[in-house]
Formats: structure tokens, C-alpha cells, sequence
């Protein structure tokens, strides 16, 4: 369990686009090197997939273009030298550069949007006041 965001973008086609920008991302770049970026299932996920879990394939194809960050549980000062807080304003800022240039949707529902980890300004930024909700 724990708090995550939801998300997706709003059209399939682009999860490869939205994952290749997620990775150019400067702030996302620290969390990438540390195993904690932000990122969106594509078709990498998708070949990967094929050569290592067949199983799965059918299930990457669904999950294409959507993506969940755990939000709870990390110790974001010992593994990444910075607050919570800053922590959390540098999801943001990721969310917020994304949405510059991939239109995406965030799960009304998700726990991290609950009051307890992101400010309501935080929550403001990332679904650009309420418009990028999604209740799916």
C-alpha cells in the first residue's frame, strides 16, 4: 500500500513521446539515476516485455501510456539529500514540464492527492486546477 499518483496520457499514441521527454527532464533525472523517476509504461516496456515475461505482454499493451509514482515511503533526505517537501515541489515541477508538451490525465482519486502529501497548490500545478482530472 501507500500513496501514488495515477496517471496517464490522454492519448495512447503518445506514451513513447511522454516517456522520452520524462527522461530528458532535469529534475526527473536525479530520480532516474536513484531508481525513483517518474515515468509512463511505452513501447519499450512493451518489447521488453517480450523477451523477458511473454506473459505479460497483454497486460503492457493495456498499461501503455499510464504510469504510477509511490509517493509514501521514501526516505527522500538519506537517498536523494533533499527534504520531503523539496521532494515533492520536484515531482511537481516534473508533472508540471511534462504537461507542457504531452497532454496527460491524473486519477481524481489518487491517495497522494489527498491532502496529506502534495500542498493543494501542488495538486493545482500538476492537473493544471482540476482540468487534467480523470476519474479513469
Amino acid at each position: 500500500m501507500g500513496a501514488y499518483i495515477y496517471y496517464r496520457t490522454a492519448d495512447v499514441k503518445e506514451a513513447d513521446r511522454a516517456m522520452a521527454l520524462l527522461m530528458e527532464i532535469e529534475e526527473n533525472k536525479l530520480l532516474l539515476d536513484k531508481g525513483w523517476g517518474v515515468g509512463v509504461n511505452s513501447q519499450e516496456d512493451i518489447d521488453w516485455a517480450k523477451k523477458e515475461f511473454p506473459h505479460m505482454v497483454d497486460s503492457m499493451i493495456r498499461d501503455q501510456g499510464r504510469g504510477e509514482y509511490k509517493v509514501s515511503g521514501w526516505d527522500a533526505e538519506e537517498e536523494l539529500g533533499i527534504s520531503f517537501e523539496a521532494f515533492l515541489e520536484r515531482l511537481t515541477v516534473i508533472f508540471e514540464k511534462l504537461n507542457e508538451d504531452v497532454e496527460m490525465k491524473y486519477l481524481y482519486g489518487s491517495c497522494a492527492f489527498g491532502g496529506s502529501y502534495f500542498s493543494q497548490s501542488q495538486i493545482e500545478r500538476i492537473t493544471q486546477e482540476g482540468e487534467l482530472f480523470s476519474n479513469k
